[in-house]
Protein backbone atom coordinates (compact mmCIF):
# COMPACT_ATOMS: atom_id res chain seq x y z
CA UNK A 1 0.00 0.00 0.00
CA UNK A 2 2.87 2.15 0.48
CA UNK A 3 4.25 2.23 -2.74
CA UNK A 4 0.65 2.71 -4.48
CA UNK A 5 0.47 5.78 -2.11
CA UNK A 6 3.44 7.09 -3.60
CA UNK A 7 2.32 6.72 -7.03
CA UNK A 8 -1.25 8.48 -6.68
CA UNK A 9 0.46 10.95 -4.54
CA UNK A 10 3.60 11.59 -7.38
CA UNK A 11 0.39 11.86 -10.16
CA UNK A 12 -1.69 14.28 -7.92
CA UNK A 13 1.59 16.49 -7.69
CA UNK A 14 1.84 16.14 -11.48
CA UNK A 15 -1.26 16.96 -12.99
CA UNK A 16 -1.09 20.01 -10.14
CA UNK A 17 2.26 21.02 -11.56
CA UNK A 18 0.87 20.54 -15.11
CA UNK A 19 -2.40 22.79 -14.48
CA UNK A 20 -0.25 25.60 -12.56
CA UNK A 21 2.12 26.03 -15.75
CA UNK A 22 -0.94 26.08 -18.16
CA UNK A 23 -2.34 28.60 -16.22
CA UNK A 24 0.89 30.69 -15.98
CA UNK A 25 1.88 30.20 -20.07
CA UNK A 26 -2.02 31.03 -20.87
CA UNK A 27 -1.68 33.75 -18.46
CA UNK A 28 1.58 35.13 -19.66
CA UNK A 29 0.21 34.69 -23.80
CA UNK A 30 -3.11 37.14 -22.82
CA UNK A 31 -0.41 39.26 -21.64
CA UNK A 32 1.49 39.49 -24.66
CA UNK A 33 -1.84 39.86 -26.95
CA UNK A 34 -1.88 43.94 -28.20
CA UNK A 35 -5.23 46.07 -26.48
CA UNK A 36 -7.91 46.30 -28.63
CA UNK A 37 -7.82 49.27 -30.07
CA UNK A 38 -10.58 51.96 -29.35
CA UNK A 39 -11.71 54.14 -32.74
CA UNK A 40 -13.16 57.20 -32.05
CA UNK A 41 -15.93 58.61 -34.27
CA UNK A 42 -15.91 61.69 -35.00
CA UNK A 43 -19.34 62.71 -36.09
CA UNK A 44 -19.29 66.42 -37.76
CA UNK A 45 -22.39 68.55 -37.39
CA UNK A 46 -23.36 71.30 -39.81
CA UNK A 47 -22.97 74.67 -38.87
CA UNK A 48 -25.18 77.40 -40.62
CA UNK A 49 -23.42 80.56 -41.52
CA UNK A 50 -25.43 83.34 -41.34
CA UNK A 51 -24.69 86.23 -43.77
CA UNK A 52 -25.87 89.34 -43.58
CA UNK A 53 -26.56 91.07 -46.60
CA UNK A 54 -26.09 94.68 -47.11
CA UNK A 55 -28.69 96.37 -49.26
CA UNK A 56 -27.23 99.73 -50.88
CA UNK A 57 -30.17 102.43 -51.07
CA UNK A 58 -29.91 105.34 -53.42
CA UNK A 59 -29.68 108.60 -52.08
CA UNK A 60 -30.59 111.63 -53.77
CA UNK A 61 -28.83 114.52 -53.04
CA UNK A 62 -29.33 117.93 -54.74
CA UNK A 63 -26.44 119.43 -56.60
CA UNK A 64 -25.57 122.94 -55.41
CA UNK A 65 -22.47 123.38 -57.80
CA UNK A 66 -23.21 126.12 -60.43
CA UNK A 67 -20.22 124.74 -62.75
CA UNK A 68 -21.92 120.99 -62.60
CA UNK A 69 -24.98 122.05 -63.60
CA UNK A 70 -23.73 124.10 -66.27
CA UNK A 71 -22.00 121.15 -67.37
CA UNK A 72 -24.91 119.18 -67.66
CA UNK A 73 -26.84 121.32 -69.65
CA UNK A 74 -24.26 121.67 -72.32
CA UNK A 75 -24.18 118.26 -72.26
CA UNK A 76 -27.87 117.91 -72.90
CA UNK A 77 -27.96 120.33 -75.49
CA UNK A 78 -25.07 118.56 -76.91
CA UNK A 79 -27.01 115.29 -77.18
CA UNK A 80 -29.88 117.17 -79.04
CA UNK A 81 -27.47 117.51 -82.15
CA UNK A 82 -26.09 113.86 -82.25
CA UNK A 83 -28.97 112.53 -85.52
CA UNK A 84 -28.58 115.82 -87.22
CA UNK A 85 -24.65 114.96 -86.92
CA UNK A 86 -25.12 111.11 -87.63
CA UNK A 87 -26.79 112.88 -90.99
CA UNK A 88 -24.18 114.81 -92.04
CA UNK A 89 -21.33 111.84 -91.54
CA UNK A 90 -23.46 109.81 -93.64
CA UNK A 91 -23.87 112.46 -96.32
CA UNK A 92 -19.59 112.84 -96.26
CA UNK A 93 -18.98 108.86 -96.25
CA UNK A 94 -21.39 108.66 -99.33
CA UNK A 95 -19.53 112.03 -100.89
CA UNK A 96 -16.14 110.14 -99.78
CA UNK A 97 -17.06 106.56 -101.56
CA UNK A 98 -18.08 108.11 -104.83
CA UNK A 99 -14.77 110.75 -105.14
CA UNK A 100 -12.77 107.36 -104.46
CA UNK A 101 -14.91 105.77 -107.40
CA UNK A 102 -12.92 106.06 -110.69
CA UNK A 103 -13.45 108.65 -113.51
CA UNK A 104 -14.90 106.46 -117.10
CA UNK A 105 -14.03 108.38 -119.78
CA UNK A 106 -17.60 108.75 -122.45
CA UNK A 107 -17.99 105.44 -124.32
CA UNK A 108 -16.28 105.88 -127.76
CA UNK A 109 -18.89 104.27 -130.11
CA UNK A 110 -17.07 105.18 -132.93
CA UNK A 111 -13.94 103.32 -131.60
CA UNK A 112 -15.84 100.72 -130.98
CA UNK A 113 -17.50 100.33 -134.34
CA UNK A 114 -13.82 100.37 -135.59
CA UNK A 115 -12.58 97.71 -133.55
CA UNK A 116 -15.97 95.57 -134.70
CA UNK A 117 -18.18 96.28 -132.28
CA UNK A 118 -21.51 97.45 -132.72
CA UNK A 119 -22.85 99.32 -129.59
CA UNK A 120 -25.51 101.91 -128.67
CA UNK A 121 -23.98 103.22 -125.36
CA UNK A 122 -22.50 102.36 -122.46
CA UNK A 123 -25.51 100.10 -121.30
CA UNK A 124 -25.08 97.99 -124.27
CA UNK A 125 -23.97 94.98 -122.01
CA UNK A 126 -24.17 92.54 -124.79
CA UNK A 127 -21.01 92.85 -126.36
CA UNK A 128 -19.49 91.19 -122.83
CA UNK A 129 -18.51 87.58 -124.36
CA UNK A 130 -20.53 85.23 -122.42
CA UNK A 131 -23.40 88.01 -122.06
CA UNK A 132 -26.52 87.35 -123.91
CA UNK A 133 -29.95 89.05 -123.86
CA UNK A 134 -31.34 87.42 -120.76
CA UNK A 135 -28.70 87.49 -118.96
CA UNK A 136 -28.68 91.10 -119.45
CA UNK A 137 -31.71 91.73 -118.14
CA UNK A 138 -30.73 90.40 -115.22
CA UNK A 139 -28.06 92.22 -114.47
CA UNK A 140 -29.90 95.16 -115.09
CA UNK A 141 -32.53 94.22 -112.64
CA UNK A 142 -29.87 93.71 -110.36
CA UNK A 143 -29.06 97.38 -111.10
CA UNK A 144 -25.41 96.17 -112.65
CA UNK A 145 -26.73 98.64 -115.89
CA UNK A 146 -23.50 100.14 -117.49
CA UNK A 147 -19.66 98.69 -118.78
CA UNK A 148 -18.50 100.88 -115.50
CA UNK A 149 -20.94 98.94 -113.07
CA UNK A 150 -20.18 95.56 -114.29
CA UNK A 151 -16.67 96.28 -114.03
CA UNK A 152 -16.69 97.30 -110.27
CA UNK A 153 -18.77 94.18 -109.36
CA UNK A 154 -17.57 91.10 -108.18
CA UNK A 155 -17.32 87.51 -109.62
CA UNK A 156 -19.34 86.39 -106.63
CA UNK A 157 -21.95 89.02 -106.49
CA UNK A 158 -22.25 88.10 -110.54
CA UNK A 159 -22.59 84.40 -109.72
CA UNK A 160 -25.20 84.70 -106.78
CA UNK A 161 -27.32 87.13 -109.64
CA UNK A 162 -27.26 84.14 -111.39
CA UNK A 163 -28.03 81.81 -109.32
CA UNK A 164 -30.66 82.90 -107.62
CA UNK A 165 -32.37 83.50 -111.65
CA UNK A 166 -32.70 79.50 -111.57
CA UNK A 167 -30.86 76.43 -112.41
CA UNK A 168 -31.05 77.58 -116.10
CA UNK A 169 -28.40 80.11 -115.80
CA UNK A 170 -25.17 77.88 -113.61
CA UNK A 171 -24.06 77.49 -116.55
CA UNK A 172 -23.15 80.39 -117.93
CA UNK A 173 -19.22 81.72 -116.38
CA UNK A 174 -19.09 85.21 -114.99
CA UNK A 175 -15.14 85.26 -114.10
CA UNK A 176 -14.18 87.32 -117.03
CA UNK A 177 -16.93 89.45 -117.28
CA UNK A 178 -15.40 92.49 -115.49
CA UNK A 179 -12.27 92.65 -117.21
CA UNK A 180 -14.01 92.38 -120.48
CA UNK A 181 -16.05 95.06 -119.11
CA UNK A 182 -13.13 97.07 -117.94
CA UNK A 183 -11.72 97.15 -121.06
CA UNK A 184 -14.91 98.44 -122.84
CA UNK A 185 -15.16 101.11 -120.09
CA UNK A 186 -11.86 102.45 -120.76
CA UNK A 187 -12.36 102.71 -124.52
CA UNK A 188 -10.25 100.05 -124.95
CA UNK A 189 -11.79 98.02 -128.04
CA UNK A 190 -8.68 96.82 -129.73
CA UNK A 191 -7.55 94.75 -126.37
CA UNK A 192 -10.98 93.53 -126.01
CA UNK A 193 -10.73 91.82 -129.48
CA UNK A 194 -7.58 90.04 -128.27
CA UNK A 195 -8.88 89.43 -125.09
CA UNK A 196 -12.45 87.44 -126.55
CA UNK A 197 -10.86 85.86 -129.34
CA UNK A 198 -9.28 83.83 -126.27
CA UNK A 199 -12.40 83.19 -124.86
CA UNK A 200 -15.12 80.14 -125.27
CA UNK A 201 -18.23 81.45 -124.72
CA UNK A 202 -16.55 83.78 -121.89
CA UNK A 203 -14.33 81.56 -120.88
CA UNK A 204 -10.60 81.22 -120.64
Amino acid sequence: MTGLSCVLWWLVLGALLGWLASWLVGRAYRSALPAPRVVETIVERPVERVVEKIVEKPVDRPVDSPALLAQVASLSADAGQVPQLRAELARLQAELERLRAPVWPAIDVAAAKAAGFEIAGDDDLEVIEGIGPKIAELLKAAGIRTFAELAQASVLRLREILDAAGPNYRIADPATWPEQSTLCAKNEWAALKVLQQSLTAGRR
